[in-house]
């Protein structure tokens, strides 16, 4: 697709991206791949499972329609953030970045006393138009906002450098060969690498807080990009499960 192909929507303060997104897409089925929308607020910003995104002004908030899609759905997220990843490294940071994907939607960075959440990506689908995906991103550009639960980091970096380098990324197709890169390069690109232990809670439960909750060490990906791991009853694939690492003394 050519940039002239190329159209976007900029709100100075809306609800969210993604709904703002749906609608444009709703009234103009055919809008193209890698069209977007942008705000400079978000009101009613969201992560997965209806948890609220936290953002600060000069944070990237910003929804992608992503169609002609070469790989099967369930991996867009992961690919999303490949392409997250990349883009960021590409940019001109204030500090060298160490930049990991934690499965299956969020990319960490690391300070001296750890990795912290500086973006994370929400992918919705359109029941109307079954072969389109809405991929919304939100990114801590230069500074992080102050959340007490769950402790963030800015990258810093310039967040117009990086709506062009993530635009251009998101404006191709997804492609099989990334699904092989992740494959090959998961020790390097996950922030869970192999044979680390982790726990997640059991996949007939909702409630993340009080639901019983397994442990296991990671093997890899599924073949739909679940998260493969060694449990107590042989190998799982998780899918829609909450995700964290287990502390070893």
């Amino acid at each position: 697709m050519s940039p002239s192909d190329l159209r976007s929507l900029y709100f100075k303060e809306c609800d969210s991206t993604n709904d703002e997104i749906k609608k444009w897409i709703q009234k103009e089925p055919d809008l193209n791949h890698g069209s977007y929308v942008t705000a400079q607020s978000q009101l009613k910003g969201r992560g997965r499972y209806g948890n609220s995104w936290l953002d600060s002004p000069e944070s990237l908030k910003i929804s992608y329609v992503v169609r002609a899609i070469e790989v099967p759905m369930t991996w867009v997220p992961l690919l999303t953030g490949l392409r997250l990843r990349k883009a960021l490294l590409e940019c001109k940071a204030e500090l060298p970045l160490d930049l990991r994907v934690k499965w299956p939607n969020d990319i960490y960075v690391k300070r001296e006393d750890g990795y912290f959440k500086c973006a994370g990506i929400l992918c919705e689908a359109v029941s109307s138009l079954p072969s389109v995906v809405i991929v919304g991103i939100g990114v801590n550009c230069e500074t992080a906002p102050t959340i007490v639960e769950k402790e963030c980091a800015a990258v810093g970096i310039q967040r117009s450098e990086l709506l062009a380098k993530l635009t251009t990324s998101m404006q191709e197709p997804f492609y099989t060969r990334e699904v092989e890169r992740i494959l090959l390069e998961h020790d390097e690109i996950f922030l869970y690498r192999r044979g680390t232990l982790v726990q997640w809670t059991d996949s007939h439960t909702t409630d993340a807080a009080t639901g019983s909750r397994s442990t296991g060490r990671v093997l890899g990906l599924g073949s739909a990009g679940e998260l493969k791991v060694e449990g107590r009853f042989g190998t799982e694939l998780l899918m829609s499960h909450e995700v964290s690492q287990v502390r070893e003394t």
